[in-house]
C-alpha cells in the first residue's frame, strides 16, 4: 500500500502538465500514488495522463466530465489507497523531497496534518511564503490564523499533508470558487493539532488566468461570502473566542464589494448583507465593529438599488 496518494486536477494545462508531473516521479520518497484525474480537459491532457500512467504503475488516471477544482479533488479522495493525503495543482511542480520530508514532519510531530512553506512564482519572482517559526498549534489557533490571514497558516489545499481519516466525512464544496476556505477549517478542527514546518517543499506558479484573477467577480464575491457566513455560523457554535474576528472579516469583504462590483451587481450584494445583518446586528454592534457603516448602509442602501436601475438603463 502506498504511504502517500498526491492528487493532481488537471484541466487546460498540457504545456505545463509534464513538469508537474516529472517532479513527483522523481520523488525521494517512492512508495507513494499519484491519482491524475482529467476533469474533462478538451486539449491532451488526457493523453498525456494516459502516457504517464502506461510508463508508471504508482499513477492512477481518472476521465471524468468537467465539474471544477473541488469534483475532480473529491473523485481523487474517492479512490486514494494512500494513508496520508497531498494535493498538488497540476500548474505547479515540488521539490525532489516533497513527500518524503513531508511524512518525516508528520510522523516526528505525532500529528494528523501538516502544514509547510512554498515558493510563489510571478513574473520572474520567487517569493518563499508560509514558513513561520515551526512548532504545533491548537485547532483555534490554527482557524484564528486563517481568518487573521497573519501568514502563519494558509487557506491552501496544496502546502499540506493530512491523515486520510480526516476526509472520512469532509470533501471540497463543488461548483465554487475558494473552495479551500470552505474545508480547511474543518479538517483543522478534527485534526486538533496542526504542525507548521518552516521547510518549503512546493512551487507555487502564479497564473493570472488563474480563479485568484476573477477576484472582483459577481461570482467570486458570491462564493467567498457563503463560504465565509458558512464558517462563521460554525465558530459561533465551536470557537465563539473567533467570532470578532469572523464578523470583522465578513464586514470587509462587503465593503471591499460596494467598490469593486459592477452597479448591476450590486443588488445580490445588499440582499446577502442585509440577510446577515437581520441574523447578526446585535452582535455586531456589541463587539463595536463597524457601527457607522452599518447605520449608513440601513440609511442609504436605496441609492444603491437606483446605481442598479442606472446602469441597468445605460447598458442594456
Amino acid at each position: 500500500m502506498p504511504i502517500i496518494t498526491i492528487i493532481i486536477p488537471v484541466y487546460k494545462v498540457e504545456s505545463l502538465l509534464r513538469k508537474c508531473v516529472d517532479s513527483l516521479l522523481c520523488q525521494t520518497l517512492s512508495n507513494i500514488e499519484i491519482i491524475l484525474v482529467d476533469d474533462g480537459s478538451p486539449d491532451k491532457c488526457g493523453n498525456i495522463c494516459d502516457e504517464y500512467s502506461q510508463k508508471d504503475s504508482r499513477v492512477i488516471v481518472i476521465h471524468k466530465e468537467n465539474g471544477g477544482l473541488s469534483s475532480a479533488r473529491n473523485a481523487g479522495i474517492d479512490i486514494a489507497k494512500g494513508e496520508y493525503l497531498m494535493f498538488v495543482d497540476s500548474d505547479d511542480y515540488v521539490e525532489p523531497n516533497f513527500c518524503e520530508r513531508a511524512y518525516q514532519i508528520i510522523k516526528e510531530n505525532n500529528v494528523v496534518c501538516a502544514s509547510f512553506g512554498y515558493y510563489e512564482h510571478r513574473s520572474n519572482q520567487v517569493k518563499t511564503l508560509g514558513t513561520a517559526n515551526p512548532r504545533k498549534i491548537d485547532a483555534e489557533e490554527s482557524i484564528r490564523s486563517l481568518i487573521a490571514l497573519d501568514d502563519v497558516i494558509y487557506n491552501l489545499a496544496w502546502n499540506k499533508i493530512y491523515h486520510k481519516n480526516l476526509f472520512s466525512k469532509i470533501r471540497y464544496p463543488e461548483g465554487r470558487l475558494y473552495e479551500d476556505q470552505g474545508t480547511t477549517y474543518k479538517l483543522f478542527d478534527l485534526a486538533g493539532i496542526i504542525y507548521v514546518s518552516d521547510i518549503p517543499l512546493y512551487n507555487y506558479v502564479r497564473r493570472e488566468d488563474s480563479i485568484t484573477g476573477h477576484s472582483t467577480s459577481i461570482r467570486a464575491f458570491n462564493d467567498r461570502f457563503d463560504l465565509w457566513y458558512e464558517r462563521l455560523l460554525f465558530i459561533k457554535q465551536s470557537y465563539p473566542n473567533l467570532r470578532y474576528l469572523a464578523h470583522k472579516q465578513l464586514l470587509e469583504h462587503v465593503q471591499t464589494g460596494f467598490l469593486t462590483l459592477k452597479g448591476v451587481d450590486s443588488k445580490n450584494v445588499i440582499r446577502k448583507f442585509k440577510n446577515y445583518l437581520r441574523e447578526n446586528r446585535k452582535e455586531i454592534l456589541q463587539m463595536g465593529l463597524n457601527g457607522r457603516f452599518i447605520s449608513l448602509f440601513y440609511i442609504c442602501y436605496p441609492l444603491f438599488y437606483l446605481r442598479i436601475v442606472t446602469y441597468r438603463i445605460f447598458h442594456k
